[in-house]
């Protein structure tokens, strides 16, 4: 994973699928309209993932459900079967230069990645099942000189959203 993921916990906890489907009810009881799932990795739980964004859609009428992914356990199946309860899919793109996508940990255990193919095929899937495509980029050491612009206009997202590591002790700096 993510070399600065925020989310450091590795002992998840995955509630029932009824349990959360009852959590999501009283949020929608007291005004919720929009839901993001993000990581972790979201497409880690595929099946829990789809039921939870359909029940937001079909039984909840959410105005907006979004998912946050690294994109790397993103198939066609799933968006066939699930992308009419999915507004919007932002996928995190931090560069295109395969060396600097192992550095940041965007690579398998061999060191192999195929984050900019796979994500060429989401933004086309995304496209396919009428989903609004976002690109997330995180600036870290690793990639503040690569200009990632004429390549975000070749894909076209609806919007590319850029952050800032900020380390913080104890949840992101290694430690």
């Amino acid at each position: 994973g993510c070399l600065f993921c925020f989310h450091t916990n590795t002992e998840g906890h995955l509630v029932q699928l009824d349990d959360a489907r009852r959590g999501l009810r009283l949020l929608r009881q007291n005004g919720m309209q929009k839901l993001n799932f993000s990581g972790g990795e979201p497409f880690v739980y595929k099946r829990y993932l789809g039921e939870l964004v359909k029940f937001c859609k079909e039984v909840l009428r959410l105005d907006s459900v979004s998912i946050v992914s690294n994109g790397s356990l993103i198939d066609e199946q799933w968006m066939e079967k699930h992308g009419d309860y999915v507004d919007i899919l932002a996928i995190s793109c931090d560069s295109l230069n395969p060396d600097i996508l192992r550095k940041m940990g965007r690579c398998n255990k061999n060191g192999d990645t195929d984050h900019i193919e796979q994500m060429l095929r989401v933004r086309d899937w995304c496209m396919k099942y009428n989903i609004a495509f976002k690109i997330n980029t995180v600036v870290t050491s690793c990639n503040a000189h690569e200009d990632l612009t004429p390549h975000m206009k070749l894909l076209k997202p609806k919007r590319w959203k850029v952050f800032q590591v900020l380390p913080i002790e104890g949840e992101n700096t290694g430690d």
